[in-house]
């Protein structure tokens, strides 16, 4: 029932969830990375660089924190992954910041009203549009939050219960980071209890110094509220298995927001293993913003698990996070019985262990891929993956306010099962069977992957075959059986087995590159051979090699079932014999190949013309046989002979396998070799140029038709392929009619030149004719056509143009050739448009020699103004004159 308003002085955190920019991606990234059979797998991201591929902008995150420090909260985190935003302030504040009121409640319980007050806002929380658009969920504005716990073997028995060996082996946690998501108070006292009884190996530091304590909202839980057990099992279960790991205890009051602990825990990025003995009831946008936290985990290579309840299939639909999660590995609980060493008598489902799957319709309660197989819960996540003792009647001892008291669950077994993976953790890196990823880190990473695909492998899993734990969803009863079932999963782990099972790992026993000598610029395989089979997860093979230039991958992974494994080796040109190492290590085995790296040489040697003509320019080309290396390769050119300039030298530019060159010829005489010689790394090619003397290729004439008479002039060119030598080249020349088109005898092309002209002198002609010009020059002959043309009439004219009939004065008109007329003279017709009045003879003759002749226009008297056309013809070619005759 509501009591009126919180105190609007009281301190309340807050977290902001915003969602993942790519979601697709991340899950992606996760399931890759967390696939045995990808090339991905374990190669895990900081928090860091999940907000950098997958979160939101960084400057949308900034915007939020930005708002709520403005608004007078104190933003404690911004997450690395750019999820969430946690602050901190008071009630006032955080009502203003999100545009809400906060009331006070008080529980009613057996018609009691308690006197445990809650708190709640009353209208739904906001944040303004321009801050973000995207806020997927705001916590810590009520404490309405459920939360639900989910506690005789002595740690000693429960080792050996289930085949714990790397205990005895002396793997005991150091080293292994372990964290527990912790609501509630307990007492770090009683751990030195734990220890004394059961003769722990204590740290170095001294019992206590490796665990630390981190206050998520500022306060210690563990130390500021009441023991009630449930911290101390989380505690001491851990420490019972993994005396000697890093204990990190994340602190949250339960009241408070349950996003902070879980984004504070991934930004953290400490803990290699989690465990959360807690099922949580809100909201479906919490369980998508916890989901977010728990995929970032993942992503990290964090292990989270978490027990899946106490109340059998009776409580899921009330407590379904974070059972539903794929992301979490779900620890189911069995009854165990042992005999006083620890040896299993018998062992059967728990009726409280929680099983089954969660009928809730939330992108987060979906079917994994591990459990692709799976039918039964589909489309949900159907839990527990793995189970161990958590029956209270068989339960673990546990020291709570100093007394030792005996405790069951399944918040005793995820616990153990977090402790204990550290100490086979530890053994397996000690073996070199869990590689660091790129960030340093050696983690298992979302382990249920694994677990899944060795689920049928009997020195694996001990399964759990009897026993049950309710009814499903589905109205059917939740059995244990034979193989994976909602009651204990895959059933209780061996961890012995566990651990050689991944320790089945495969060595390498020989390594071969193909070609062991190469081109530098180009690239080599090699070949990885196993001592056997890569196993399930494949085999992971790390590369170093040097010097610089030679370069493998950092890593190659040979899929299980397969023996070999290739690999490409690239290099860089180099400019000497370069001696190099490739050294493949996998398992604490490792084999090591040599390389040599060689320099690029010459490989052909070409002209662009080759007879060349002396005088003339040649283009070379020289090639090399692998690319230039930096800053080129340089090669010299040199020529024996004087008709040629030496070559100098000539630049292979870097990365180019050719170079071109010019090389400058001189005028010869008689058919000459010169031998062009190109050096570079030891290497020379010789290749002889053949050099001929010049000669004629062409005569023309310019213009090729004109008219005779000498009036336009007429140019002859001859051109040689060469410069003509020191002496000049004189050329003969020769007309078909000397009468018609003439042409001096020679021509010289003066030294260093290449061409001469001279002049065509065209005579008239009466009827057009062509006149071949012939250039004569050591054996070859050219010729060029002149076609002379007759001259043509090109004007007429009549002056004056206007005149008075009949008067005294003399019209005269004119009619002009394009060149003088031939012997006889051109006759030009002639007309008047009206002969009455105005009247011109017949014809008139330009006389041999003449361009032009004039003749005489006779006029009459008229009355009034007339305009006659006066037109001169020579063949289809007529010009016309105007005339006007006036009264």
């Amino acid at each position: 029932m509501p009591v009126g308003p919180k105190p609007p002085t009281d301190t309340i955190q807050i977290s902001v969830s915003l969602p993942f920019r790519d979601p697709v991606g991340i899950q992606a990234f996760v399931d890759s990375v967390s696939d045995p059979n990808s090339p991905n797998y374990r190669q895990f991201l900081t928090p860091k660089q999940v907000g950098e591929r997958f979160g939101p902008s960084a400057a949308e995150i900034n915007r939020v924190a930005s708002y709520l420090a403005e608004k007078g909260l104190k933003v404690k985190m911004v997450a690395d992954n750019r999820t969430c935003v946690i602050a901190q302030g008071t009630v006032a504040q955080a009502q203003n910041a999100f545009n809400t009121s906060i009331e006070q409640f008080a529980p009613i319980a057996n018609g009691r009203v308690s006197n445990n007050l809650r708190f709640a806002y009353t209208t739904p929380p906001s944040l303004p549009a321009d801050v973000t658009t995207q806020a997927m969920y705001i916590g810590g504005l009520d404490s309405f939050i459920e939360i639900k716990p989910q506690a005789d073997i002595s740690p000693t028995q429960l080792r050996v219960l289930y085949n714990l060996t790397s205990y005895n082996k002396g793997y005991r946690g150091k080293g292994m980071t372990v964290g527990i998501t912790n609501y509630v108070g307990y007492r770090l006292s009683n751990i030195a209890l734990e220890y004394k009884k059961y003769g722990l190996p204590a740290p170095p530091g001294g019992v206590g110094s490796n665990i630390v304590v981190k206050a998520v909202d500022g306060v210690n839980v563990g130390s500021n509220s009441p023991e009630v057990g449930e911290g101390d099992v989380d505690i001491q279960t851990v420490l019972a298995v993994a005396p000697l790991c890093t204990l990190i205890i994340y602190d949250l009051p339960v009241a408070n927001d349950a996003i902070s602990i879980y984004a504070y825990e991934a930004n953290d990025n400490k803990a290699d293993f989690i465990s959360e003995s807690y099922g949580i009831h809100q909201t479906d946008k919490f369980y998508d913003a916890a989901h977010n936290q728990h995929v970032a985990m993942s992503a990290q290579g964090i292990t989270y698990m978490a027990s899946s309840g106490d109340a059998g299939t009776f409580d899921v639909p009330d407590f379904p996070y974070p059972r539903m999660d794929p992301e979490v590995l779900i620890v189911g609980g069995t009854t165990a019985t042992t005999g006083v060493s620890g040896i299993r008598t018998t062992e059967i489902g728990w009726a409280g262990s929680g099983g089954g799957w969660a009928v809730y319709d939330v992108p987060t309660n979906v079917k994994p891929p591990y459990q692709s197989k799976f039918t039964i819960a589909d489309p949900y996540r159907a839990f527990p993956d793995v189970a161990l003792n958590a029956d209270p009647n068989t339960g673990y001892d546990i020291y709570v306010g100093g007394t030792l008291t005996v405790i069951g669950g399944t918040s005793c077994s995820s616990p153990t099962m977090a402790g204990a993976l550290a100490g086979c953790a530890q053994q397996i890196i000690a073996a070199g069977g869990l590689k660091k990823d790129k960030n340093g880190k050696q983690r298992f990473g979302r382990i249920q992957d694994l677990l899944y695909y060795y689920g049928t492998d009997k020195t694996v899993f001990t399964d759990i075959t009897s026993g049950s734990n309710g009814s499903l969803p589905n109205g059917k009863p939740s059995n244990a059986g034979v193989g994976w079932d909602t009651v204990t999963g895959w059933g209780a782990l061996n961890f012995a087995g566990f651990v050689n099972r991944v320790m089945n790992y495969s060595t390498i026993t020989k390594m071969t590159v193909s070609p062991t000598s190469l081109m530098g610029g180009s690239s080599a395989t090699g070949t990885i051979t196993l001592n056997k089979p890569s196993p399930f997860g494949g085999t992971l093979v790390t590369f170093t090699s040097g010097p610089a230039g030679i370069t493998t991958p950092a890593s190659i992974t040979i899929p299980a079932g397969a023996s070999t494994g290739t690999f490409t080796i690239s290099t860089i040109p180099v400019t000497k014999v370069t001696s190099g190492t490739i050294l493949a290590s996998a398992n604490s085995s490792a084999f090591m190949a040599a390389l040599t790296v060689k320099p690029p040489v010459l490989a052909t040697l070409s002209f662009s013309a080759d007879p060349a003509v002396g005088g003339t320019t040649v283009h070379g080309t020289v090639t090399i046989n692998g690319p230039a290396p930096a800053g080129g390769l340089l090669i010299d050119g040199v020529t024996d002979s004087k008709s040629a300039i030496p070559v100098g030298v000539i630049k292979v530019l870097a990365g180019e396998y050719h170079a071109t060159f010019d090389i400058t010829t001189l005028p010869v005489l008689t058919k000459t070799i010169a031998n062009i010689t190109v050096r570079a790394n030891g290497v020379q090619l010789v290749r002889p140029l053949h050099m001929i003397p010049t000669s004629l290729i062409d005569v023309s004439l310019s213009p090729s038709s004109v008219a005779g008479g000498g009036v336009n002039p007429v140019t002859g060119t001859v051109l040689l392929d060469g410069i003509a030598p020191s002496h000049g080249v004189v050329v003969q020349l020769i007309s078909s009619n000397p009468g018609v088109a003439s042409v001096p005898a020679t021509v010289t092309i003066a030294s260093g030149a290449l061409s001469a002209t001279f002049a065509v002198t065209p005579a008239s002609v009466a009827a057009s004719t062509d006149v071949t010009i012939t250039a004569s020059y050591a054996s070859v002959t050219k010729q060029a056509v002149l076609t002379v043309t007759p001259p043509v009439l090109t004007d007429l004219s009549v002056r004056p143009a206007t005149v008075q009939g009949s008067s005294s004065v003399q019209v005269t008109g004119t009619v002009t050739l394009s060149a003088p007329a031939p012997i006889g003279g051109v006759t030009i017709s002639l007309s008047s448009s009206m002969s009455t009045m105005v009247t011109v003879p017949a014809t008139v003759t330009i006389p041999a020699g003449a361009t032009f002749a004039t003749f005489t226009v006779n006029h009459y008297g008229v009355t009034a103004k007339i305009n006659v056309t006066i037109s001169a013809t020579q063949g289809n070619l007529t010009k016309t004159a105007p005339l006007s005759v006036t009264p």
